[in-house]
């Protein structure tokens, strides 16, 4: 029996959710033979860190590898930017619970008295 493959454009805006996490888009392409999504213009949010940011393209392969492209990150709430990552690319395996990105930018608010936590960086 032969398998097709489905690949669904959907060239509007797009929201996709689960009880973790939101991402909202302005187009996504599935395709459900690779068992993979990309989504292009997204704002996110992940509620159980709580975090979220932008990124120019999300995909995510078989549920278990996601990359994400000009990225921004905070854990600062959206009325509240005193800092934010912006790396070009994210990449991240859930199976490990391990992200990587590259060339990182840390951008810091001024603020007098205020002490934040930044997530865990290493040079690896």
């Amino acid at each position: 029996m032969m398998k097709l493959q489905v690949c669904k454009n959907i060239p509007k805006s797009v929201v996709f959710e689960n009880p973790d996490l939101i991402i909202f888009g302005e187009s996504a392409k599935l395709m459900t033979k690779e068992k993979t999504a990309v989504i292009d213009g997204a704002d996110y949010q992940i509620f159980s860190i709580p975090a979220r940011g932008t990124a120019s393209q999300i995909r995510v392969e078989n549920g278990k590898n996601i990359e994400l492209n000009e990225v921004t990150y905070s854990t600062c709430t959206s009325i509240d930017n005193a800092w934010e990552l912006s790396p070009k690319k994210i990449a991240i395996n859930n199976q490990s619970g391990e992200g990587k990105s590259q060339k990182s930018c840390t951008e810091i608010q001024r603020y007098s008295n205020d002490l934040f936590a930044l997530p865990f960086l290493s040079n690896n």
